[in-house]
């Protein structure tokens, strides 16, 4: 069981035979974990989450006050941790929380084994790798890393001109052959085939799926080399041997240190925004943000969907 216990990000193990838990690993210095992916092997995890350090005196709604600082790890099968990296960088408007505070979450994870390569997606402000114009909004970091926990390279996606954040899915990236596929959506958007504008009075949110690959032109996207040693300078790296000295994880095999009963016929419904989460004629209108032809399908000349958007694909 993956996720947060406590408070903490934390991994629970069972005992498939009668449920009884088998080991706990809980990482200290890590809030909730938003994302997995299984190593080579499938016998070891990468985690991807995020640390808010002062949650207990934050108050909600939260603003861009709030500390946050993107974690990365790597779990054994046996529930030791083989390494941590914590990664935050300066918020472009920073003035040490009084407004403005750093404010980077690692949403999602994915490993392709056959390269030993993770493309890891930070939910950031960090200006040590954003453009310099960049301001109060997230952008999307996407981050490559080998499996040992190294920064290779990073791109940031933005929303161009807009100041619009863009929101990664938890668990929204997906590795396919030498394609990152990533998900999230934002307040309209802007790309180099089309821009939605919002009206600030009447905010709703569009999804996005997009296809990146490193070392590839990408016609589509708005796009920013970042800079991989800045990132990497940024990124504090604990090896295995030293994150329980540094209070970063803890681990228990108690079997009452986790308070459990047993149900039958347990069932929680759980809304999803990706499913059902908008009007089934919404969906004509998804993807929008790298359109750049259009077919009419029937023999008039207007699309069948509410609120219909008309593509720009002449810009």
């Amino acid at each position: 069981m993956i996720g947060r216990y406590r408070g903490l990000g934390s991994v629970i193990r069972f005992n498939k035979r009668d449920g009884t838990v088998r080991w706990h690993a809980q990482f200290d210095k890590m809030s909730r974990i938003n994302s997995v992916t299984q190593a080579r092997n499938d016998d070891e995890l990468f985690i991807c989450g995020d640390y808010q350090p002062n949650e207990a005196i934050d108050t909600e709604p939260y603003d861009s006050k709030v500390l946050y600082k993107a974690v990365v790890s790597r779990l054994r099968d046996d529930g030791d941790v083989s390494w941590i990296v914590t990664m935050t960088g300066n918020h472009p408007l920073y003035d040490a929380g009084v407004t403005y505070n750093n404010q980077d979450k690692c949403m999602a994870i994915s490993y392709y084994k056959e390269r030993e390569q993770l493309a890891v997606i930070i939910q950031g402000k960090m200006s040590e790798v954003r453009p310099s114009y960049k301001g109060d909004y997230f952008d999307t970091i996407l981050v490559q890393m080998d499996s040992g926990g190294s920064v290779d390279k990073v791109t940031v996606i933005t929303q161009g001109s807009l100041s619009y954040d863009m929101y990664t899915a938890k668990n929204g990236v997906l590795f396919v052959g030498d394609n990152i596929y990533f998900s999230g959506w934002s307040y309209g958007f802007e790309t180099n085939l089309q821009t939605l504008k919002k009206n600030a009075t009447s905010p709703d949110y569009d999804a996005y799926v997009y296809k990146y690959r490193f070392g590839y032109p990408n016609t589509c996207l708005r796009m920013f080399e970042g800079n991989a040693r800045a990132l990497q300078r940024n990124a504090d790296f604990t090896q295995g041997t030293e994150v329980k000295s540094k209070n970063l994880y803890s681990f228990t095999v108690a079997y009452r240190a986790i308070p459990m009963s047993k149900e039958d016929n347990y069932f929680i419904p759980y809304p999803s925004r990706y499913s059902g989460g908008f009007a089934l004629l919404d969906s004509m209108k998804i993807p929008r943000p790298c359109a750049f032809a259009s077919q009419n399908l029937t023999s008039v000349t207007y699309y069948r969907g509410q609120n219909t958007y008309k593509y720009n694909l002449y810009a």
